[in-house]
């Protein structure tokens, strides 16, 4: 999995694929939802990823390798 960030908007997407997941903030923390890369995103690291996002993300992509590709 690789990590993308764009402004505010963090991207998760999986080994060559153009459709990931996105975490924006909202009012109530933050929300995820599937979408696609944006031509002006670029590479970011964990360590980039606000705290309060680092946990989630890392949980999200744990559980999306060990469940593997879904059709």
């Amino acid at each position: 999995m690789e990590l993308y960030a764009e402004g505010e908007a963090w991207y998760l997407m999986g080994e060559g694929g153009k459709k990931g997941w996105c975490w924006r903030r909202g009012d109530e923390g933050w929300s995820v939802k599937r979408a696609d890369l944006p031509a002006g995103a670029s590479r970011a690291r964990v360590e980039d990823l606000p705290g309060s996002l680092q946990e989630e993300v890392l949980a999200f992509a744990g559980r999306a390798a060990a469940m593997g590709p879904q059709p």
